[in-house]
Parts: structure tokens; sequence; C-alpha cells
């Protein structure tokens, strides 16, 4: 029997498989909706440093989700204001609306493993949560220059919460979203 190659292009790539039977072509196509499902809340950098292979995809692992070792501890602080989505983390608190660009933002950047991540993948994230936010960079842009924020390398998109903005997410959004007084 002769076999088929498929080919999937995306922004990071091409994927490539070939098959023989109906069946497996769908066992294949299983495995690329897998994969994109679990690093979908990986950035491009973390995915290639992470050597994934097809067997890592088999079973679902939740370890290769952005959750890990600080996701785990605080999981208790966001319950009820942070959810875990295919994306990434969303914000599901009631009084989200009230909650400022900026606090969004911060919240987000809190609940990842390394409280770091790119304007697209935040404005995806708010986007996602329900929350307008027009220019994600302008607004991370602004938090920098109040200290809440930084570019640990300048040459990538990358922005990671301050020690100043994690006290802030901390000592006064969560509070603020907890006691319903924003």
């Amino acid at each position: 029997m002769s076999r088929v190659k498929a080919i999937f292009r995306s922004w990071f790539g091409s994927l490539e498989f070939e098959f023989s039977t109906v069946e497996e072509l769908r066992e294949k196509l299983n495995l690329v909706k897998t994969a994109l499902e679990e690093t979908s809340s990986m950035d491009f950098r973390e995915l290639l440093k992470s050597g994934l292979t097809s067997e890592d995809f088999q079973p679902l692992r939740l370890r290769h989700f952005d959750v890990a070792e600080k996701g785990i501890q605080t999981s208790n602080v966001l319950e009820g204001v942070v959810e875990w989505g295919v994306d990434g983390p969303l914000i599901v608190a009631s009084e989200k609306a009230k909650l400022s660009h900026y606090e969004a933002i911060g919240l987000l950047l809190y609940a990842f493993k390394e409280q770091k991540a790119d304007p697209k993948t935040i404005a995806l994230l708010l986007q996602n949560s329900g929350i307008k936010v027009s220019n994600v960079s302008a607004r991370l842009k602004e938090m920098a220059d109040s200290g809440r924020v930084f570019k640990p390398d300048q040459k990538d998109a990358v922005w990671k919460l301050s020690a100043q903005g994690q006290m802030w997410v901390e000592k006064t959004i969560i509070p603020k979203i907890r006691g319903g007084i924003l």
C-alpha cells in the first residue's frame, strides 16, 4: 500500500507525517490536536527548549502547561480569580470588569510560572477573559515606567513582572478582588 505525506504549516514551522490507512491518519491528527492544545500555553522559545517528542503527548500531561511549581503553590491564592484555559490563565473573577488594564495585565503575568509573557499572548488572554485592552504593548511600557514590569532581554518582546509588581498584585489586586472592593 502506498503512503501519503501530510504537511501542516503554521507560524512556528511545518509538521510532517506519513500515513497509509485512514485509521493511521486519524491517530496522527489526534496527536497533532493534542500537541497543539498542550503547547498553546508555551511561548515559542519554551517549546523549542522543551525538546518535546510525539511520545510526550501520550497521554496528556499537565506538566507542559505554565502551571508548574509556583503556579501550584499560588493556586489557592488565585482560586476563583484565575483559571487555566487551553491558551493559559484566564481571569474569571466576578468583579473583573472593574479591573484597570494594568491590574488585569499584572494579574495575568502573576499567574504564569515565571511571571512573564509577550504582549500578543497577554492580549489573547485578556480577550479570552472578556477584557478589552486596545494596545497591550503601550500598557506594558507604562507599567515599566512605574517599575511593575521589565524586559529581561531588551531584544526580546517578553515582559516579566518585577518584584515590585509581584508585591502589587499580592498586596493590592488580589485583596481587592477577594474583598470585592475595586
